[in-house]
């Protein structure tokens, strides 16, 4: 029974810790607004290589 507690309270843990890393970050993120513009540049820059039909 103990581990078995043991077991489901660091599976919240650790899925509350993910939940938070996902969101804080990715605001913060699209506040300053540096990454998303370079992998935008990226996938355009692949779709313009790419022989168009």
């Amino acid at each position: 029974m103990i581990f078995g507690y043991a077991f489901y309270i660091i599976l919240a843990l650790v899925a509350i810790a993910f939940l938070f890393i996902l969101l804080r970050p990715a605001k913060r993120k699209n506040q300053q607004g540096h990454r998303p513009p370079r992998e935008n540049e990226h996938v355009l820059s692949q779709r313009n290589d790419a022989p168009k039909p």
